[in-house]
């Protein structure tokens, strides 16, 4: 971009014109660069793609099935029936009993809201 602005600024000197600065927006590249370019593209992912699978396999192998000999039994434990000692729960036994209400008067209460 600068070679560009000098040359620019060259130029424009004999209309009197400054060039400062030049700012490229958009650059098409021939249809052979972008087809370079999508192959490298292509060719990256597919070698991550290899990667991955490969670390998977290692990992998948490291954690495979355990050997019969060292699984943990699966022999049915024996179920015993619920214990029938256990008190019904009532109020009297939580310890929660109902508070009387205190009554007030109706002619003591405040009218004012």
């Amino acid at each position: 971009m600068a070679r560009i602005r000098d040359q620019l600024d060259h130029e424009a000197d004999g209309y009197g014109i400054q060039v400062v600065d030049v700012r490229i927006r958009r650059a098409d590249l021939p249809e052979q660069n972008s087809q370079a370019v999508y192959q490298r593209m292509q060719t990256e992912r597919q070698r991550e793609a290899a990667e991955f699978r490969a670390q998977g396999g290692q990992k998948g192998r490291r954690s495979g099935p355990t050997p019969i000999a060292k699984r943990p039994s699966l022999s049915p434990k024996p179920i015993r029936p619920p214990s029938r000692s256990v008190a019904p729960a009532t109020p009297s036994v939580t310890g929660c009993s109902p508070r009387p209400m205190a009554r007030t008067p109706i002619s003591s209460r405040s009218t004012a809201r």
